[in-house]
């Protein structure tokens, strides 16, 4: 051998610059050839460290020392995986792509740079946890510019910030969205300022594509249905039955809807059986006039009473009113056995009168002997007592005079009660 062994090195191996003349004829065999490139490559990286001056090629992948299954893997051009127990469980592919659970890429709507697929939710989920003794919590942001990486250019009104997609296989691929959520710069931006809005849509049936139906606006305003919500809660729509509420309990005391003052107080409700109640008044249409509020209605049954009467009885039958705002309307049967008094006949009316001294236009007949003719009552303001008296010259009729006979009146006055 014309030069001694030790110059065959891996480098001059690797260089090809090993010539002919280094090599005698039977003089190297293949263990002291192996035995001079390991003492090279010994020399070079020490067991204990070392470092490489070049690149180190591997045809396939570098294993764990006994622990033979797992594996940093070079399975395709550009290509990069890790593998443990014996199973690829990443993969860095061509496009610069992470891949957790798949070997291959797959578009879904977006084709992401970070991918995970698994077979059941637990292999198919990313789980984010923080462990800090304060109020904070794990967070996933999502963010924009208009400007080159990492850059700040300011964003525009209408631009979207984040979205979240959610997509199902139909057979052909995986990229038919059947809802997302989306935020949107809502305003113009600036230094510290960024308004922005919610947007929720779906799919509707025999659609591969989402439309939007709610919206949560840089003002709070909620839209569903429409896209300029002008109120707190804002609801549009085509068909009937735009807002349906239920109470799935029927003990009493449940409102479905309770509108509260700023003190808290209930100005506006609906029951669960149906009562609608408003605690200042209903205004039909567009009038605004506070005299044309209806504040009140009721209607019910009262028993009047009778005043001075020390001898005979009085019947009394059919006693209704209704009260609709401040107008009382009421009616009556009433008669008269063995009443022998001379005080006037007086009763008392449901609610008081709003009105001094008002003849109101009751509607009254008697009848005595077979006679009949009609009579009048009168009220004084603020008093609940109606004066009986003949309708011509304003004269008080007695209890003695209605002896034996029997009265029907209806009538309406106002009231402030």
């Amino acid at each position: 051998m014309a030069n001694s062994l030790n110059k065959i090195t891996t480098k001059s191996i690797l260089d090809a610059t090993v010539a002919t003349a280094d090599i005698a004829d039977d003089a190297v065999t293949a263990d002291k050839l192996a035995n001079a490139i390991n003492t090279d490559i010994a020399a070079k990286m020490p067991l204990a460290g070392g470092t490489f001056t070049g690149d180190i090629t591997i045809p396939d992948k570098i294993i764990h020392d006994g622990d033979t299954n797992t594996a940093l893997r070079f399975p395709a051009a550009d290509t990069v995986s890790v593998e443990t127990g014996g199973s690829e469980r990443a993969r860095v592919d061509s496009s610069g792509r992470l891949l957790v659970g798949h070997t291959a890429s797959e578009a879904m709507f977006y084709t992401g740079n970070l991918q995970v697929q698994g077979t059941n939710s637990s292999t198919s989920a990313i789980t984010v946890k923080t462990n800090q003794n304060d109020s904070g919590g794990p967070a996933i942001i999502l963010g924009k510019s208009r400007g080159a990486l990492g850059g700040t250019t300011v964003v525009q009104d209408g631009d979207e910030l984040g979205s979240i997609h959610f997509t199902g296989a139909d057979g052909t691929d995986t990229n038919s969205r059947g809802a997302a959520i989306r935020c949107q710069v809502d305003g113009t931006p600036g230094g510290n300022d960024m308004p922005g809005r919610l947007t929720f849509l779906t799919t509707a049936d025999g659609a591969s594509t989402e439309t939007e139906r709610m919206r949560i606006e840089s003002t709070g305003d909620v839209g569903i249905g429409t896209s300029s919500p002008a109120h707190k809660l804002h609801v549009e729509s085509a068909v009937s039955g735009v807002i349906s509420a239920k109470q799935t309990t029927n003990n009493g005391g449940y409102n479905i809807f309770e509108g509260d003052a700023s003190d808290g107080t209930t100005k506006f409700y609906v029951s669960h059986n149906g009562r609608v109640g408003a605690a200042n008044g209903i205004i039909f249409g567009s009038d605004t006039a506070a005299a044309n509020v209806l504040e009140d209605y009721e209607e019910g049954g009262f028993t009047p009473s009778f005043n001075a009467l020390s001898t005979g009885s009085i019947g009394i039958n059919g006693c209704y009113y209704v009260k609709v705002g401040d107008l009382v309307h009421f009616q009556a049967y009433v008669d008269f056995s063995n009443t022998a008094d001379s005080d006037n006949c007086e009763f008392n009316a449901p609610f008081s009168c709003a009105d001094s001294h008002s003849w109101s236009p009751f509607t009254t007949q008697t009848s005595r002997s077979g006679t009949q003719y009609p009579i009048c009552c009168r009220t004084s303001q603020g008093s609940t007592t109606i004066q009986v008296k003949k309708l011509d010259g304003d004269n008080a009729i007695t209890y003695s005079d209605l002896n034996g006979s029997w009265m029907i009146f209806a009538g309406t006055y106002r009231t402030d009660d």
